[in-house]
């Protein structure tokens, strides 16, 4: 049995494998990934399909309704508020291990209370971004040094955060995963 999700919108309408749901090399075209293929997050799937079989509320949102639809399809809001509640606690898991991966200070509470901040600071923000355009706005936002957020960034991106650009020296963009937990915005556009 395959199980699929629906993603409809104003432009189009489709429908993809729940394994493609989940998988990220920040680009939906895995030929032009600087990684060459998708990333996969097991630990995402257990937290979206709890949510999906017990929609209890969560710390990003309660859903009110029925699961399944007169077609026996699940809610698209609740896919949405599953997907929102994984990768929220996936990048909670992440930032736990960025705690020993990143060193803004040598106080371990200090160096965890700065690496929130800095994943904090990212909301809003672009992506794809020019590296040195963003890291002007995180230090704008935060009390850390700009060489040291882009020590941080090169970490995150080690992790599979962000990605480079191919086509864009320069530039990173985020991943599916991270952009909607990090609160980034994406903006279409060669030279974003």
């Amino acid at each position: 049995m395959s199980i699929k999700i629906y993603f409809a919108n104003s432009v189009s309408e489709r429908f993809a494998p729940i394994w493609t749901y989940f998988a990220d090399s920040a680009s939906d075209r895995p030929e032009i990934s600087a990684s060459d293929k998708l990333r996969y997050y097991p630990r995402v799937f257990d937290k979206f399909l709890q949510v999906i079989a017990d929609p209890k509320p969560t710390d990003v949102g309660s859903f009110r309704g029925l699961q399944l639809d007169k077609d026996d399809k699940i809610s698209p809001n609740l896919i949405f508020i599953a997907h929102e509640a994984a990768t929220r606690e996936y990048l909670g898991q992440l930032q736990s291990e960025l705690n020993y991966l990143i060193s803004l200070s040598d106080d371990f509470t200090e160096n965890q209370a700065k690496i929130k901040a800095l994943l904090d600071a990212f909301e809003g923000l672009k992506t794809p971004f020019k590296l040195d355009e963003c890291i002007s706005e995180l230090a704008s936002k935060v009390d850390i040094d700009a060489r040291e957020i882009r020590t941080s960034i090169e970490r995150m991106k080690n992790v599979g955060m962000f990605e480079d650009r191919p086509d864009n020296p320069g530039q990173l963009r985020v991943g599916r995963l991270f952009k909607s937990s990090l609160r980034m915005k994406y903006v279409r556009g060669k030279n974003s």
